[in-house]
């Protein structure tokens, strides 16, 4: 199928993402797509009752959501004989990048599959392929996305602290997504923190789980790859239910690191709005 650019603007896409930093990235890749027609959903009922109720011609899937995962609604999606959606193209998205993760989603019948954070150029690559274009096709075109004029090198204060202009792959240098990114992250990442202190002393491990898989891909955007680690260690362990004794001293390490990143970009989002002191 050869390109043309109304056929791909006009598209609907649905996204079905809990974690709000991942969503809010997605959201605004696509309006850089010049994408007018999404709907964002945070759980995997809501998506279904999407589905029932319109058609779309994509699907971004997250993987790990509470109450449904995506590996479920994806079943559910290609089991149901009587919806118009039910050979719609499906993309994974998530924070796991083992071969044996991938399989698994092609078993459950998704198309592609992309790891978080994932840049402009990969979701749209991932995008045309899926909905048909040829590879010459995807090469040119994803060599000319739609992108804003670049503001964050400009904007951003060159005294110490994070340098955030790594953000521009995942932002276009749009400076006020930066801002909410920065603003997402201070609100989520200590109500995480909060949450991991409650449940490791009961040994809920699956809840603990729940909550590292979710912050996991919010740290990694913001290149904190140590917390990472930490993040995903405990998110390992806590899955498998083995050396779950270590989890209470990694999470020392995780709360120190988190409190190091959250004053960091606290005193950057400061620079942003002027203030200096």
């Amino acid at each position: 199928m050869s390109f043309m650019p109304q056929d791909f603007l006009s598209i609907h896409v649905l996204v079905v993402e809990d974690n709000k930093i991942n969503q809010l990235l997605v959201k605004n890749m696509l309006k850089k797509f010049g994408i007018l027609y999404f709907d964002a959903v945070e759980n995997g009922n809501i998506a279904l009752k999407k589905l029932a109720e319109k058609k779309y011609d994509l699907i971004l899937m997250d993987i790990q959501m509470p109450e449904l995962n995506g590996y479920e609604i994806t079943r559910l999606i290609r089991k149901n004989a009587e919806s118009e959606n039910r050979n719609i193209p499906i993309i994974a998205l998530t924070g796991d990048s083992l071969e044996s993760e991938r399989k698994k989603a092609r078993d459950a019948g998704m198309n592609e599959y992309l790891v978080k954070p994932f840049t402009t150029e990969e979701l749209y690559a991932t995008m045309l392929k899926c909905l048909g274009f040829t590879l010459n096709s995807i090469r040119s075109q994803a060599n000319e996305i739609p992108m804003k004029n670049n503001s964050l090198s400009r904007e951003m204060n060159p005294d110490p602290g994070i340098d955030l202009r790594f953000l521009e792959k995942f932002t276009g240098g749009d400076l006020t997504l930066t801002v909410q990114l920065i603003e997402t992250f201070l609100r989520d990442v200590p109500e995480a923190v909060n949450r991991l202190e409650e449940l490791i002393p009961e040994k809920k491990w699956k809840e603990v789980h729940a909550v590292a898989h979710k912050i996991k891909s919010c740290i990694a955007i913001f290149e904190l790859n140590d917390l990472k680690k930490n993040t995903a260690l405990i998110e390992s362990l806590s899955k498998d239910v083995v050396e779950v004794h270590t989890i209470p001293e990694l999470f020392v390490f995780f709360k120190s690191g988190c409190s190091e990143a959250i004053n960091n970009l606290k005193k950057e989002l400061r620079k942003m709005n002027g203030d200096h002191n």
